[in-house]
């Protein structure tokens, strides 16, 4: 994984150097975005694998005796019985508990709670994009990234920036110039979710996929930049 991430970092930083070196000669300037990158994190932990649900049960189960000294006369418990027991317990609490489903449609913030989704719109050809906006005079990463996802909620909603510093960046290339444009770089700003409500636009194609289900839906560069910067 680290092997292949070198080499497709490396051939994309060459790629990018080569268009500003050209974006210079040609006078031309980029035209500089905002991606904002809203993650959900998970509402509950992912399900354990079996040897460490084993390992739990064996150490809760040996914890009971650590620091006795069973003198030979006394009947120790039996493993048998004991294990018997909590098998019993168990069965009991898993008859209370009830498993609650969860509605699995995109525009569900709460959908998938044991993994991170990100708030993405949906592009005509059905890729998922992160919300994406111009910077303005005057205005930092941060903070036009900030502002570009309050402006989508509810005024009391809670949005953390997660640090000063993109997350990634892509670079893509007019085929001809655009307002004097040599083409977008556009770059990604990382925020958290902590509550608030999403204001609904039956016009935005919005929704809350997972990362598999982003890079699944872009095509290879943007494919390769979402696995890798998600």
């Amino acid at each position: 994984m680290k092997k292949e991430f070198r080499e497709w970092h490396d051939k994309r930083r060459v790629y990018h150097e080569i268009l500003d070196k050209v974006a210079r000669r040609s006078g031309l300037e980029w035209k500089i975005q905002i991606a904002a990158v809203l993650e959900r994190l998970p509402a509950q932990l992912p399900e354990p694998p079996q040897w460490e649900k084993d390992y739990q049960e064996l150490d809760e189960y040996l914890e009971q005796f650590r620091g006795w000294d069973f003198p030979p006369e006394l009947n120790i418990p039996e493993e048998e019985g004991m294990k018997a027991k909590e098998d019993e317990e168990e069965e009991d609490d898993d008859e209370k508990e009830e498993v609650e489903e969860v509605d699995d449609t995109f525009r569900n913030l709460h959908r998938r709670p044991e993994k991170r989704v990100f708030l993405a719109l949906q592009d005509d050809n059905n890729s998922w994009q992160f919300p994406t906006t111009e910077i303005q005079e005057g205005q930092t990463l941060v903070k036009g990234a900030h502002e570009l996802i309050t402006n989508m909620f509810e005024p009391d909603a809670s949005i953390v920036s997660m640090g000063n510093a993109p997350i990634g960046v892509y670079l893509d290339k007019y085929d001809d110039p655009v307002d004097g444009y040599f083409g977008a770089k556009t770059f990604y700003m990382k925020l958290q979710y902590q509550e608030g409500l999403f204001k609904e636009n039956d016009n935005n194609k919005y929704g809350w996929p997972d990362r598999s289900e982003i890079t699944e839906s872009n095509h290879a560069n943007s494919e390769k930049l979402y696995r890798y910067m998600l």
